[in-house]
């Protein structure tokens, strides 16, 4: 977090508190599924869906809301 605040890059961090921390501190920030969404639109994967379901079911906790 420390590196993306000094200079002014984008932070990635799923964990609930620290993305706390950086709204505190106005960093911009994406997640592991922000990082995958962007991967798709720049058609480097080619579907988001089944890497999800691949890493829900690795033990990687997302809601059913985000897999919907």
């Amino acid at each position: 977090m420390a590196l993306s605040y000094l200079h002014n890059t984008l932070l990635l961090i799923d964990d609930r508190l620290g993305r706390d921390a950086a709204r505190r501190l106005d960093l911009a920030m994406t997640g592991t599924i922000g990082v995958l969404i962007r991967a798709k639109e720049a058609e480097l994967i080619p579907a988001v869906c089944s890497l999800l379901e691949e890493m829900r079911t690795s033990g990687y906790w997302l809601s059913d809301d985000i897999l919907e």
